[in-house]
């Protein structure tokens, strides 16, 4: 997936669940592509500005017509997609190491068992 990431001037994601239930969620695509170092357009999903800042870091769509809009945009301004991309690229290096993630996952998993046994009494 990284070669056609890296050949891909656009890397188009999707986050509709495509099951007829319409539902939307944040995928691991998002962190692999930014991760690439590689421009990403992506289908905007409530929570993603937790994690960049779109036009800045990567940038979204809601809409068919948006997105035909943003890639003729970004097709035409290569300067501002590689910026955005190289930002992508260092947010997403600084929060996705190993040892940040095993961090994130034994607090999670803490925090899980506090909130069973308070909800346990």
């Amino acid at each position: 997936m990284i070669n056609i990431f890296n050949k891909s001037k656009i890397n188009l994601n999707f986050e509709k669940m495509y099951d007829n239930s319409g539902t939307m969620q944040l995928k691991a695509r998002i962190f692999e592509i930014c991760l690439s170092g590689v421009f990403l357009l992506t289908e905007y999903t409530h929570g993603i500005e937790n994690y960049y800042k779109i036009g800045k870091e990567i940038d979204c769509f809601s809409s068919v017509d948006e997105a035909i809009n943003k890639i003729h945009y970004y097709l035409h301004n290569e300067t501002e997609r590689m910026k955005i991309a190289k930002a992508g690229h260092e947010k997403t290096f600084s929060y996705c190491t190993f040892e940040k993630e095993m961090m994130s996952f034994f607090t999670n998993v803490e925090s899980f068992k506090i909130k069973k046994i308070l909800c346990s009494r």
